[in-house]
């Protein structure tokens, strides 16, 4: 993608709720305040836990600077969930740029 591309990968059973345009916001915050993405920056799919975000437009990610994905996940069992690893991946033209993990609560 031009811009970039991000990828949220859920534990199981978890399951990402893709609308059409795109339903995710992504935030910039370059000079301290939120600046957001349009949704027709963004495109989105989703298999297996994984949600794979493109941007479409030539803004790009930028390393060592803030950016918030939300996302709508559904978790399709029964009671409540165990906590379980999130795994988010950004990367951009010139290769990757960042690769975090956090358990779920």
């Amino acid at each position: 993608a031009p811009g970039g591309e991000l990828w949220l990968d859920a534990p199981e059973p978890y399951v990402f709720f893709i609308g059409d345009p795109c339903e995710v916001e992504l935030l910039t915050y370059a000079s301290g305040a939120p600046v957001a993405w349009d949704p027709n920056e963004l495109s989105c799919t989703a298999s297996a836990g994984i949600l794979r975000v493109k941007l479409l437009s030539e803004r790009k990610l930028q390393r060592s600077v803030r950016h918030q994905l939300t996302a709508r996940v559904v978790f399709p069992g029964a009671g409540l969930p165990a906590p379980g690893e999130w795994r988010l991946r950004s990367s951009a033209s010139a290769g990757a740029l960042d690769d975090g993990r956090t358990t779920g609560f």
